[in-house]
């Protein structure tokens, strides 16, 4: 069984050897800081390492590194192009202004942070008609579709394209500034409505077209990887019945676009506690659930599997909030067994990752653990 029919099996509830790994693309990444201090300890022949994303500061890990942690998927992206205004500044591809977040413990940038939003003053309809969507940055589908074609004749890995950005509630709160999204989002429904749905129909269906029907990519790509997070640590971001009634219909005719345009599995990442729309993501059409976020709250491990594991396929349920930054190596290992035995209690239907990204706090000696382990 190799890599790529690891995961698939996985996603399809067969039997498995091992459960499969995934390390790499926006949601299951390494923070640059915790990656060259690894390299530094493990792997000084391959330090520094190079950055990938901006936004979040991850680090792009070397194909000796991903073999090496016998990590079973391979990520790729086809991203908007944004602007750089100096090292510390830049837009994004919807004009939102990011700024560097400096770091003195580490002398480095973290990551950056949004502080200037292109709809925050406005709550007209037709500034939502005549707002510039983003743009693919030039050549990017040619680029990554070499990626693509080359991956898939290896036939070894599973290929996961990640969405360029956040999905569509959290486009919407990036547009408006999260403060603005939750204080104006009952007074302002109409507008609110009519920014969701132009950005699930006039950006991302689009997009989606673009990429894996015109661009050739949904021939070489296993999985599609949507985020868009709904839940904090304690409850969802809005309530399950608004989610209903005013972003499920959205994220289901831009899944539903996905899966006509191209043979595909689609994976949500949520973070947060999310448990009250789990069934309603199965009815949009998700295949895999990521993060299992295990300290949120009714994020029940055990439950979850019980209740949803014969329609999903899990993905993550690592700790990064307690265990992978503070604990022993050992407890590392625990925890990636706990998962074993929980979300994948049935020897199948999970993938294993971390509830999100590994941070710049985690030790190089817990990566090492957490990748050593072979399920």
């Amino acid at each position: 069984m190799n890599s790529r029919d690891r995961v698939l099996a996985a996603i399809n509830h067969e039997p498995l050897d091992r459960f499969p790994l995934d390390i790499g693309g926006p949601i299951s990444g390494i923070s640059k800081i915790a990656y060259d201090r690894y390299l530094q300890k493990y792997a000084p022949t391959l330090y520094p390492s190079d950055l990938c994303d901006k936004f979040q500061q991850l680090a792009c890990i070397h194909e000796e590194t991903l073999q090496r942690w016998t990590v079973d998927t391979r990520h790729i992206c086809a991203g908007f192009q944004g602007t750089d205004i100096d090292e510390n500044h830049y837009y994004d591809g919807f004009g939102v202004k990011h700024r560097s977040v400096f770091s003195p413990h580490y002398n480095q940038i973290i990551y950056f942070d949004q502080i200037d939003w292109p709809l925050k003053n406005t709550r007209e309809i037709k500034d939502i008609e005549n707002f510039k969507w983003p743009q693919l940055k030039e050549a990017q589908i040619e680029e990554v579709l070499v990626q693509a074609k080359k991956l898939r004749t290896q036939g070894e890995y599973v290929v996961i394209l990640d969405a360029p950005t956040g999905g569509v509630m959290e486009c919407a709160t990036w547009l408006v500034g999260l403060k603005a999204f939750f204080s104006d989002i009952f007074f302002h429904l109409d507008f609110f409505e009519h920014l969701l749905d132009q950005i699930a129909n006039t950006l991302f269906v689009p997009y989606w077209q673009e990429v894996l029907v015109e661009g050739g990519l949904g021939e070489y790509v296993d999985i599609v990887l949507i985020g868009d997070d709904f839940g904090m640590q304690d409850r969802m971001i809005i309530s399950p019945k608004l989610f209903r009634e005013l972003v499920k219909p959205k994220l289901k005719t831009v899944v539903a676009s996905i899966k006509e345009f191209a043979d595909v599995k689609v994976m949500l990442h949520s973070c947060g506690s999310i448990y009250p729309i789990i069934g309603d993501l199965i009815d949009i059409g998700f295949d895999i659930l990521n993060p299992l976020q295990p300290h949120a709250t009714d994020m029940d491990h055990q439950k979850i599997k019980a209740k949803f594991g014969e329609k999903l396929c899990f993905h993550g349920g690592v700790d990064i909030q307690r265990v992978m930054p503070r604990g022993t190596p050992e407890e590392v290992q625990e925890e990636v067994q706990r998962a074993f035995d929980t979300l994948g209690t049935d020897g199948t239907g999970y993938i294993r990752a971390t509830a999100h990204n590994i941070l710049a706090d985690v030790p190089p000696e817990n990566i090492h653990a957490y990748t050593s382990v072979r399920g």
